[in-house]
């Protein structure tokens, strides 16, 4: 390398040291073209002064590494493409592994390194879980209907109008492990979903406090309060939905998941676990996920 080869380099090192991290593709090219050195290492201008007809001698020495070729993606069927992201992914899935094993990400800054993990996730969100509880623990109304068409009996007799509601009972864990800003987070979301399912909260510890009982429908928020302060069996909320079977399609449990097996249930049961808890090793077939606080709120939580 001539002199001023390495003023070229030197110049592009420092210029692309300078540029602030996790900035876009694009803005980092508009900065680079902004600069001589690199629009003449871009556009593959020779050296003065240097001897050859300057194929291939702009971008070499100035910019280390091979340039990025993309010819032949657009002929591909959608398998080979799907084929070609999946090994892809499983290279990065390696990588971040490898990573994590050794502990050596190099100059890679925590928020590029949370952004890798998110895209090879393979986590369901747990707000995917819950409304699919919910739109399953649904159960169909039919009830005549005059302004309805009998397909058999028409102009005879009235027709069938269905309609599809849900009642679902909501046991909080009393014993300290559930915090406000969880209450929060699940009443959040529920309230997405209070349009066509009424769902019914009921305070817990070692039994069910059933003046604490609040009825929520579409409109209406509970209120985050607390009534008992004792410890946790599952037993109590388990046999109090079984007792209330006719009244709930379902019930769920938020807790953060440290008790004994309350045994098999006759409704459909679901565990919604604290971001701090941990699902019990007896769930097995019944639907159980753990809430995660979004992101913001992780953050200044760390």
């Amino acid at each position: 390398m001539g002199e001023e080869r390495v003023r070229r380099y030197e110049s592009l090192s420092a210029l692309i040291e300078s540029f602030p991290k996790e900035e876009a593709a694009e803005w980092y090219f508009s900065r680079l073209m902004e600069s001589e050195d690199a629009k003449d290492a871009i556009e593959n201008k020779p050296v003065e002064g240097e001897e050859g007809d300057g194929e291939g001698q702009g971008m070499g020495p100035a910019i280390p590494g091979t340039t990025d070729d993309h010819e032949g993606w657009d002929d591909l069927s959608e398998e080979e493409r799907e084929l070609v992201k999946g090994k892809v992914r499983q290279a990065v899935e390696d990588a971040v592994k490898e990573c994590d094993k050794k502990g050596q990400w190099g100059s890679v800054g925590a928020g590029t390194r949370g952004k890798i993990r998110e895209l090879i996730s393979k986590e369901v969100p747990w707000q995917s879980i819950l409304r699919n509880f919910v739109g399953m623990t649904r159960r169909a109304n039919r009830h005549s209907n005059v302004r309805r068409l009998n397909r058999k009996y028409t102009g005879i007799h009235p027709g069938i109008q269905r309609g599809y509601t849900s009642s679902i009972a909501v046991y909080i864990d009393q014993s300290g492990s559930v915090s406000e800003s969880e209450l929060q987070l699940l009443f959040g979301e529920l309230r997405n979903l209070a349009k066509q399912t009424e769902f019914v909260c009921f305070h817990f510890d070692t039994e069910v406090d059933e003046a604490s009982e609040m009825t929520w429908r579409k409109g209406k928020t509970p209120s985050a309060h607390r009534t008992r302060c004792g410890g946790t069996c599952f037993k109590a909320p388990s046999e109090h939905a079984n007792k209330n079977k006719s009244r709930f399609d379902g019930y769920l449990i938020l807790t953060d998941g440290y008790a004994p097996d309350p045994g098999p249930s006759k409704l459909r049961r679901g565990w919604v676990i604290t971001t701090d808890g941990e699902v019990p090793n007896f769930v097995t077939r019944e639907v159980s996920f753990k809430m995660k606080a979004p992101k913001g709120e992780q953050q200044l939580a760390a």
